[in-house]
């Protein structure tokens, strides 16, 4: 099969963001794991006044200095609610923005084998347009369902569009948590609805809407778009799940 040529390629990203995924998880964690020391130390105070501007070096301070300051209770508030939240949007957008480089290093490696007298900056500026939908649905979605037509792995129940579909739910909500503070805008709602409405009736706990689990069972507009420690969790077995299923599907033409 001509696809063949490309599983070295192929499995050395897939290989190196399987890799990549438990690393950064471990990263995030290690700071919830500090956030929770944090929290635990303040909770054992009588009394605290912690300023964020107060060690500033003089040469680094504006002109006209914001100087907050935060007593116990507001600490307790944010290293024990508001702050792991942020880590964890923070989390999904870091994760979902690493899933696009490697998916947009897939192209580039087909772009290579499939036109290779192409310039590498000519190549690059396709790589960089990999999220256009010239016909409606993404280059990269294309690019795995049509021109590489991927098929299921043996023993796999959730065909390639489902697991695209769960991965386009995820940058919605990225996108939301980027450019809209985390909260649903009519797009985000507009977006999530057709994803949704692909999922057969029969869909696996495995495949559920990934809006359902971070916004809630019916997103409305300016609904927040939230990632504690278990959405982590969830989010991180999808990582590692959909690479491997992409392995897989892959190694079908070996």
């Amino acid at each position: 099969m001509r696809n063949k040529n490309l599983l070295p390629a192929f499995s050395g990203i897939l290989s190196y963001a399987h890799m990549q995924i438990h690393h950064l998880y471990n990263r995030y964690d290690l700071i919830l794991n500090s956030l929770a020391l944090s929290r635990d130390h303040y909770a054992s105070l009588p009394e605290v006044e912690y300023s964020t501007t107060v060690g500033i070096p003089e040469g680094l301070r504006l002109s006209l200095e914001f100087d907050t300051r935060f007593n116990r209770q507001e600490m307790l508030q944010h290293y024990g609610g508001t702050l792991p939240e942020a880590v964890g949007s923070t989390f999904l957008v870091d994760l979902v923005s690493r899933f696009d480089a490697w998916m947009e290093d897939v192209y580039d490696a087909f772009l290579q084998r499939d036109e290779p007298e192409m310039a590498q900056e000519a190549r690059a500026k396709r790589v960089r347009s990999a999220w256009s939908e010239p016909d409606g649905q993404s280059v990269i979605r294309t690019l795995f369902l049509v021109k590489l037509a991927i098929g299921t792995p043996s023993g796999k129940k959730s065909t390639p569009a489902m697991v695209f579909d769960r991965y386009e739910e995820l940058r919605q909500l990225r996108h939301s948590v980027v450019h809209a503070d985390g909260k649903l805008t009519a797009g985000h709602i507009s977006k999530l609805g057709r994803l949704n409405a692909n999922l057969p009736p029969d869909a696996s706990k495995g495949n559920a809407s990934f809006a359902t689990l971070l916004v809630g069972p019916s997103p409305e507009v300016g609904a927040n778009v939230r990632v504690g420690v278990v959405q982590m969790l969830v989010l991180r077995k999808w990582a590692v799940d959909t690479v491997l299923y992409f392995m897989a599907a892959f190694k079908v033409w070996d």
